[in-house]
């Protein structure tokens, strides 16, 4: 009997998956047998990700870093009566110190990357990716906040950055050779928006270097002539991998 209703689960987990690919949904499916403590949202913006994992993970203290004081204002006070979202202002990078930020119209679009002469014309809005301020912000690494908090392990890492996420990743090398992140979601794009972005095969590659691997994609953004502009990949850990 245990053996059906266990056989049972796997199909109705498989059909969920299959046919309902979402990356909330795929989250709380990947890690429903493991205590979610810690969620680092990178790239807050106003706390649209925060108020998805705040309900996802009710148990979860969640990280928001958002750089740009303007947005960083929002959040603080959407949150300020919330124990369990922390609001951090600053960006996440390979270096802990200061850098520049490039803030564009759409603050959405922000980077610690300047846009490239082609962005304009793979834009959702017009004008929305052009270049408005540069503002000076502080920068911090995975590894350092974690060492500096004593975080000893990140259940999700979520990062939408802009083109900037190999910088995160570099400056999170230490949780990723201890395995100690079990899910990372980030942006990954295919058309040239900032100079020097992370290609998607680049992140691919990173991560596979650690032992993470690919588990889904969502999100996709596509131009007017159907060229795939970017989407969210969804990577899992070693450990995870066994789970599956």
């Amino acid at each position: 009997m245990a053996s059906f209703l266990d056989s049972m689960r796997l199909y109705i987990t498989y059909k969920i998956r299959l046919y309902a690919k979402e990356e909330y949904r795929d989250q709380r499916l990947l890690l429903k047998e493991s205590s979610v403590g810690t969620i680092f949202d990178v790239g807050a913006h106003i706390g649209e990700s925060a108020i998805k994992y705040s309900r996802l993970f009710p148990s979860s203290k969640i990280y928001s870093f958002e750089p740009l004081p303007e947005s960083f204002r929002i959040l603080q006070s959407r949150f300020k009566n919330s124990p369990r979202v922390i609001p951090i202002q600053a960006a996440v990078s390979n270096s802990e110190g200061i850098q520049q930020l490039f803030s564009n119209v759409d603050s959405a679009t922000n980077s610690l990357l300047p846009i490239t002469s082609e962005a304009a014309q793979w834009a959702d809005a017009p004008g929305s990716i052009q270049l408005n301020q540069k503002v000076e912000v502080k920068t911090v690494t995975v590894d350092g906040f974690c060492r500096d908090r004593n975080i000893e392990r990140v259940a999700i890492l979520k990062m939408d950055i802009q083109g900037s996420e190999l910088l995160a990743l570099n400056g999170a090398t230490g949780s990723l050779r201890e395995r100690a992140i079990s899910l990372i979601l980030c942006e990954m794009l295919f058309v040239p928006l900032y100079e020097g972005q992370a290609q998607f095969y680049q992140v691919c590659a990173f991560l596979e270097s650690f032992g993470y691997s690919l588990y889904g994609l969502y999100n996709f953004a596509y131009s007017g002539g159907g060229q795939l502009k970017w989407c969210d990949g969804l990577f899992v850990s070693p450990d995870i991998q066994k789970t599956l």
